[in-house]
């Protein structure tokens, strides 16, 4: 025999031995697993320690609580709407009548702006100074220096004047530079 076909040989016989071992092995363990008893299969519900009832009735009651949370957080976020509309309504009705007094105020402040001229009577051949030290007595001009200084080369016109508040020296200027009324306040009241 020839060394090459003995070591062929013994190659062989090796890798049958193997599988065969193999397959002892697997035979072995099908046996023992069918000896094994059957075991029942067992529902989820059960290896969590729930029957099917019980969890149906604690998904019940969860639910039951999470729409409660809901309704209460519904409820108190519609009664913070109503508070907060409730304040915007008192801050609107007092700003409202906050406005009608404003108006109100302003409306009489502009009638008797309107309704009240100052009228001054300036005698004939009155001197700048004097017609001055009239116009500041009765209230329409506040600074005599300046009104003195603006007025000095202009030929003031004797009369009666009719003045509104709030006018400037240039328009004080105009008017008792311009004609004078016709007649008295007194005439003019009467004549009304």
């Amino acid at each position: 025999m020839n060394k090459r076909t003995f070591l062929f040989g013994v190659g062989i016989g090796i890798i049958i031995g193997a599988a065969l071992l193999q397959l002892m092995f697997i035979g072995e363990k099908q046996v023992n697993h069918m000896e094994e008893p059957v075991k029942q299969e067992t529902t989820e519900s059960e290896v969590i320690g729930y029957t099917k009832t019980e969890l149906d009735q604690a998904v019940a009651d969860e639910r039951e609580r999470v729409e409660a949370e809901y309704k209460k957080k519904l409820a108190d976020e519609q009664a913070k709407l109503e508070q907060v509309k409730q304040e915007q309504a008192k801050q609107d009705a007092a700003a409202a009548a906050n406005n009608d007094m404003n108006d109100k105020e302003t409306a009489e402040s502009e009638n008797t702006a309107v309704s009240k001229p100052i009228i001054v009577r300036i005698p004939p051949n009155a001197s700048v100074t004097d017609t001055a030290d009239i116009l500041n007595s009765s209230g329409v001009i506040s600074d005599k220096k300046a009104f003195i200084s603006l007025m000095r080369t202009t030929k003031i016109r004797a009369g009666y004047f009719s003045f509104k508040d709030d006018l400037s020296l240039t328009q004080i200027r105009t008017i008792i530079t311009s004609k004078p009324n016709a007649s008295s306040p007194e005439q003019s009241s009467s004549d009304q």
